[in-house]
Parts: C-alpha cells; structure tokens; sequence
C-alpha cells in the first residue's frame, strides 16, 4: 500500500494511543494479519522506528510518498540485501577507464589493503 510519511506518523500514533485490549481486539478482527502476542506487543514501537528512521534517517518529508514491499522484481527483499543495498549507494564512487571502458570503483579501493 501507498502511504505519506505523515500518513504513517499518524497510524503509529494512533496505534501507540491504543490499550493493550483494543489493539488486540483490532489484531483478532483482522481476517488478513493476525500478529502473535510477542508482534504486538512491539507494534507501538516499530511504527514509531520506521517513522523516525524514515524521516530523519533518510530524509524522506512529510508528505513524500513510499510504497512498502518485500519483493522487488521478483526477488524477496531482506533486512540484509536493503541494508546492503543502502551502504552501497552511499558509498563515494569514480569513474575510471580499464581497457578503453568505464568502470565504477569506490574510493575505499585505495585504502582497503593499507593494514596488511
């Protein structure tokens, strides 16, 4: 589903508002999700993270849009590959030439094999 940043800030609040007894009434009414006991006891807290990370850590604003998944191209995204795929984008990369093509390389090149 499509959703605003801000849209999430105010689920997770209003999730977070929620008794332990309406929020686990919502959960046994919900004929698509039901969340073992242990989920949702930490559901506050996750609604609140992605918030936070999303808005402060990536710098995604309010009324920026995300669409949440977990396959991309038919392959089944993880924690790990995400993970992976955020540090490599953020890394400083240059073009250089190697037999008359251009390839990516990281600056961390120059200095990986510095402690051996």
């Amino acid at each position: 589903p499509r959703s605003s940043v801000r849209q999430l800030e105010e689920r997770g609040r209003e999730v977070c508002s929620r008794s332990w007894e309406r929020l686990a009434e919502h959960n046994e009414a919900n004929p698509d999700v039901t969340l073992g006991e242990d989920q949702l006891a930490t559901y506050c807290f996750h609604a609140a993270y992605v918030h936070e990370i999303l808005r402060h850590g990536y710098g995604f604003q309010p009324d920026d849009h995300i669409i949440a998944t977990d396959v991309v191209n038919g392959q089944k995204v993880t924690w790990a590959l995400g993970s992976i795929l955020y540090e490599i984008n953020t890394l400083p990369w240059d073009y250089v030439e190697v037999h008359g093509r251009h390839h990516h390389v990281g600056k961390m090149k120059e200095h990986m094999f510095d402690s051996l």
